[in-house]
């Protein structure tokens, strides 16, 4: 997982997958 990614609430869609 990208850092991006991990920055991301899990209540939102990942941007990156």
């Amino acid at each position: 997982l990208g850092k991006a990614e991990l920055a991301v609430p899990p209540a939102r869609p990942n941007k990156l997958n």
